[in-house]
C-alpha cells in the first residue's frame, strides 16, 4: 500500500489536503480530484444514479 504522504505528492497536494480526503466530515471533492486519485490507485470510477 502506497503511504498517504506518498499518495499526497502523486496527487499534488499537500499532505494536510489529503488528510482532508479521507474525512467524510470535511471531505468535498470534486469528480477532478476523484479522477486523479483512481488514476493514482489504477482504479476505476463508477457512478450509478438510482
Amino acid at each position: 500500500n502506497k503511504s498517504q504522504i506518498e499518495i499526497a505528492k502523486k496527487l499534488g497536494i499537500s499532505y494536510q489536503a489529503y488528510q482532508k480526503l479521507e474525512n467524510p466530515r470535511k471531505c468535498n471533492p470534486t469528480l477532478k480530484t476523484l479522477e486523479k486519485i483512481a488514476k493514482t490507485m489504477k482504479k476505476k470510477i463508477e457512478f450509478a444514479i438510482k
